[in-house]
């Protein structure tokens, strides 16, 4: 009896440990990669090439793992193997391109994106990418036109505009821009980077009226932001208002208790009678 016990559980071990076939490889890998656990996700995808080469997929899956973990060579060698077996993906040559951007490929990389938008020139991530990339490295006008080509198929999409804005300003087109930047934040009112953004840029522009709203609608999502505390204070003292100075000073104390350093020495330069100075960020 204790024999054919022993029997049971030896076979029930072995078959615990079996080798699993190419399609149960592939679909841990998957699961590994679904959830961020790229070693493991490689792992499982080397084990169903090694037992199907012809899985291909299995490659294009293990680019996207190797290209998380920065393998940028090894990520390329994969998606170079899937197109030359699968030469119709359009997303794999997304995938490429991207990936000769970060070997400094930047011709095989703007190659690799123009393709992809010339085979579908309505997909909104190809051209976005496309985008992004003629940004990268200075085309800003290339870049222009590829934002105006997504506003006008995805008018509603605020991060658009949030880069056609900063197109404009890097052209030191500042009402255009602010008028872009407006849109964006007409459509994500809650995103506090692009109001801190535009209240940096009128406060730079010494609109310091325009500067306090967008502070103050941006430290109501997040009083803590000790640089909006600063610059909502600053505009206070270069404000036109005299009466705005005590506020300005409020402020100060605020980020000061918030442990800044900056805050403490204008405070004491400003809120003591001192000449007001006037200093840009």
């Amino acid at each position: 009896m204790k024999l054919h016990v022993s029997i049971v559980l030896c076979l029930l071990w072995s078959g615990a440990f079996a080798q699993k076939t190419a399609k149960e490889y592939f679909k841990l890998g998957g699961i590994y990669l679904d959830t961020g656990n790229y070693v493991m996700a490689i792992k499982y995808y080397d084990s169903t090439i090694s037992l199907d080469s012809t899985n291909y997929d299995s490659y294009y899956n293990r680019c996207l793992a190797k290209k998380s973990l920065k393998d940028y060579k090894g990520s390329f060698d994969d998606i170079s193997k899937f197109i030359i077996n699968i030469p119709d993906e359009i997303d794999a040559y997304l995938q490429r391109a991207k990936l000769k951007f970060e070997l400094k490929d930047t011709l095989g990389s703007k190659t690799d994106f123009n393709y992809c938008v010339a085979m579908d020139s309505t997909n909104l991530s190809y051209k976005y990418s496309r985008g992004l990339f003629y940004y990268d490295i200075n085309l800003y006008d290339s870049s222009k036109i590829d934002f105006n080509d997504l506003i006008r198929l995805s008018p509603k999409t605020a991060k658009y505009y949030h880069f056609r804005s900063l197109l404009d300003f890097l052209n030191d087109n500042y009402e255009s821009g602010l008028t872009y930047l407006g849109v964006c934040i007409q459509l994500d009112s809650l995103n506090e980077k692009n109001i801190s953004f535009r209240g940096r840029l009128k406060f730079r522009h010494k609109d310091y009226y325009g500067a306090i709203i967008d502070f103050t609608t941006a430290l109501s999502l997040n009083n803590k932001n000790i640089e909006n505390l600063i610059l909502r204070a600053k505009s206070y003292f270069f404000n036109d208002n005299d009466d705005d100075d005590e506020l300005g000073c409020l402020d100060l104390q605020s980020a000061i208790k918030l442990g800044s350093k900056e805050a403490e020495e204008l405070e004491k330069d400003l809120c003591n009678g001192d000449e007001i100075v006037e200093t840009r960020n």
